[in-house]
């Protein structure tokens, strides 16, 4: 729900954003802006994709040398002056390579790929959540409207739900 609820934010934020692009002194429709705030934001959401997909893919193809640079700078500790002076003394560098056997880096790797399948298994669900916001976000002013008969009432919440955009929206302004 969370991830459904950041990609219909990125949406929102998105056609806000063309909403300020002017053609002949007229705004864009409001459907053309959906659309194209729609496909920017699963295009941009596919490249994050395909880029953390390639660089988890670089690290299994490379496992095997990142462990052996690993090994071979361990190994390097002897020449560090007076590390034999530690209480383990001259088997710091064994002392890590035993320790470092002892961890199984593939699971890790496979745990992560197997997070990142997960969320591709989910994509469906996420995708409905998505189009739910994006139908129900023009009928949030009615429904508040609906909830509080009292005037007083209404334009508080309305005031907090304004404050709470202004926020998430400064935020992610300032992150990117």
């Amino acid at each position: 729900f969370v991830l459904s609820l950041f990609i219909w934010y990125l949406i929102s934020a998105f056609r806000k954003a063309l909403g300020r692009i002017r053609v002949k002194q007229r705004a864009l429709p409001e459907w053309l802006k959906a659309s194209l705030a729609f496909v920017i934001t699963f295009g941009v959401l596919w490249g994050v994709w395909e880029i953390i997909s390639y660089n988890v893919a670089l690290i299994i193809e490379k496992s095997s040398e990142y462990n052996q640079n690993l090994r071979e700078m361990v190994k390097g500790l002897d020449s560090i002056p007076y590390l034999d002076r530690l209480p383990v003394g001259g088997e710091l560098d064994q002392l890590i390579l035993n320790n470092l056997s002892a961890i199984d880096f593939q699971s890790y790797v496979g745990a992560i790929l197997n997070s990142f399948s997960s969320i591709v298994g989910n994509i469906a669900l996420i995708i409905i959540y998505v189009i739910f916001m994006l139908i129900e976000e023009n009928l949030i002013p009615k429904k508040i409207e609906a909830i509080f008969k009292n005037a007083d009432r209404k334009g508080t919440m309305q005031g907090i739900m304004q404050h709470i955009g202004r926020s998430i929206n400064t935020y992610f302004t300032v992150k990117t």
